[in-house]
């Protein structure tokens, strides 16, 4: 998924196959055509515990149609926490460090701690 700047819209650079059965990830993007699914992915940490490790949620899947785009919505009001996932061709993860921010009445608050 990119944001252009210039056109203040977004549209999907590619997508990549899953790991096959040896590991080896696709090098190459490919784009999305009809029919395709699309499942949006949580991760899930407790925040009580010591621990870096990220338990991925699945959550919806979405099947591509003539119709699909994507757009900026609203959070609603609440506190959130952001965090990048990185991979790299060979299938090797990692994740930038967590913020946190706030939204009130579509307005978008942080705090440098």
């Amino acid at each position: 998924m990119v944001y252009d700047f210039n056109t203040e819209e977004y549209y999907i650079e590619g997508a990549r196959k899953a790991l096959d059965e040896s590991g080896a990830a696709d090098k190459n993007l490919r784009y999305l055509v009809e029919g395709d699914e699309i499942q949006t992915i949580h991760y899930a940490n407790i925040l009580s515990e010591d621990s870096d490790e990220l338990t991925p949620v699945p959550v919806d899947t979405i099947k591509v149609t003539p119709e699909t785009s994507f757009a900026e919505i609203e959070l609603g009001d609440g506190m959130f926490i952001m965090i990048f996932e990185m991979k790299d061709a060979q299938g090797n993860v990692a994740y930038s460090v967590p913020i946190t921010f706030e939204t009130i009445d579509g307005e978008i608050f942080t705090s440098v701690e």
